[in-house]
């Protein structure tokens, strides 16, 4: 089969895991498996697939991501997949042996895959506590906060010692007032009106103002373009939208991570004290807000 029929097929299966027809999907992606033994986005499509199926076992499914990885196995993405599906099936050290590969293989999305490894380490550890030898609650705790602290390039001391200067919570409402009060962000407005594509998500969120997903997008836009105050604005915005939406997690673990990286881009010195006051000491709070634990637990536990 040639390579353009192929891709038809691998394209035809993305489609039809968009319309959530995941035995389609999956005839695809057989299909492809056929004609190219050696495919690994074949293999892929196919776990993926195979997740929206309960029929399909957990070792099958493993099994597929694995083929996936062994015939691509410098794709970072594939890692860190194969790493949440482990993390949502209780599989802790497999989910971290992935995750750490995915971010040997992608350093510029450290962030990223760290903050998303604490998240889903922490729920899913409680989660399947039960199954987890010679583990109890503080010690997903401290793993969980370790790998907040490698995101973000601190040692236990330096972390505990940032954790220690988290002021009590405020309101969301308090945070967007005290962040547009900033020198920092008015710099930031002047900046944004010489941006093409402002205006479409002005007006996407003048014509739904209650839609969460409308600030994030408008968020990552700005920190995409170094706006790094106008971002976590737009950021808590949508989360002050709803606060008990379920979602929540994601968007505070999202926006520790534009933060930090964006920091990197516009500080550039993670070392100094701007660094830490404007960039290090937010990501943290929003991290831990990510994972719903407090400062006080943190250094109580980890101090322990």
């Amino acid at each position: 089969m040639a390579d353009d029929e192929v891709n038809d097929l691998l394209l035809k299966g993305k489609e039809f895991m968009e319309k959530g027809e995941y035995k389609k999907a999956i005839k695809q992606f057989d299909a492809v498996i056929k004609a190219d033994p050696d495919n690994a986005d074949g293999y892929f499509g196919k776990a993926e697939a195979s997740v929206g199926l309960p029929k399909m076992s957990l070792i099958d499914v493993a099994q597929l991501y694995r083929l996936a990885i062994k015939n691509d196995p410098e794709n970072p993405y594939y890692y860190s997949v194969y790493g949440d599906f482990c993390l949502s099936n209780g599989l802790l050290p497999q989910a971290e042996e992935n995750y750490q590969k995915a971010i040997e293989l992608d350093t510029e999305g450290a962030v990223f895959h760290y903050l998303d490894l604490a998240l889903g380490y922490y729920q899913n550890g409680l989660l399947f506590l039960d199954r987890q030898l010679n583990l109890e609650r503080n010690d997903i705790i401290k793993k969980s906060v370790g790998y907040l602290f490698s995101a973000f390039g601190l040692d236990v001391k330096a972390g505990l010692d940032i954790v220690g200067s988290i002021e009590q919570s405020k309101s969301f409402e308090a945070e967007i007032e005290q962040i547009t009060q900033t020198a920092d962000y008015q710099a930031e407005l002047d900046k944004l009106e010489e941006l093409e594509g402002v205006d479409e998500f002005k007006s996407y969120i003048e014509s739904e103002p209650y839609n969460p997903y409308n600030f994030l997008a408008y968020g990552q836009f700005c920190f995409e373009n170094g706006l790094l105050h106008l971002g976590r604005e737009q950021y808590l915005r949508a989360i002050a939208l709803d606060p008990s939406d379920s979602n929540l997690g994601l968007y505070f673990n999202e926006l520790a991570a534009y933060t930090y990286r964006t920091g990197l881009e516009v500080i550039k010195d993670p070392k100094s004290k701007e660094f830490a006051e404007k960039v290090t000491l937010p990501s943290l709070k929003y991290s831990l807000s990510a994972l719903g634990i407090a400062p006080e637990t943190v250094l109580n536990v980890l101090k322990q």
